[in-house]
């Protein structure tokens, strides 16, 4: 679950720039290794990782902001585990300026406001995971 954000890449050789487009991923990325053990339990290494792009730096580098966790849990067959803790917070920012005005480097400032709203935004994620183990018949039927 994600979106990919496209980012200026500029690169140099023999004094010629050349501009290039990548995608980095954002979203929520999981990542699980099951391991079944000899009792039929589940070994789960579970690392998510949410990141959301939030504009770009000094550059043309992209900012992102990353939260990502790692365990490793010990389930019987069809329990669930959960994990949460991922959490993101936002606060709407508003920038009101001159038009020309405000783009001016130095004294621009004066004819800029940023206003940080007060509708604030917090997300929890929750994953939950339910590993089964299948057994293969030993005898399977024949057609």
């Amino acid at each position: 679950m994600g979106k990919s954000t496209p980012v200026l890449i500029t690169t140099a050789s023999e004094g010629v720039a050349f501009q290039s487009v990548q995608y980095i991923d954002t979203g929520v990325t999981l990542t699980v290794t099951p391991q079944i053990t000899p009792d039929d339990n589940v070994t789960l290494k579970i690392h998510p990782v949410v990141s959301d792009s939030l504009g770009i730096g000094p550059g043309g580098a992209p900012i992102l902001a990353t939260s990502e966790a790692t365990t490793t849990v010990l389930v019987k067959s069809g329990q669930t585990v959960v994990i949460g803790g991922l959490l993101k917070e936002t606060k709407p920012v508003t920038i009101t300026k001159v038009p020309i005005l405000g783009d001016i480097p130095i004294i621009g400032w004066l004819f800029r406001k940023k206003t940080t709203g007060t509708g604030e935004e917090k997300r929890d994620l929750m994953i939950f995971i339910t590993p089964r183990v299948v057994k293969q018949l030993e005898n399977p039927p024949k057609d």
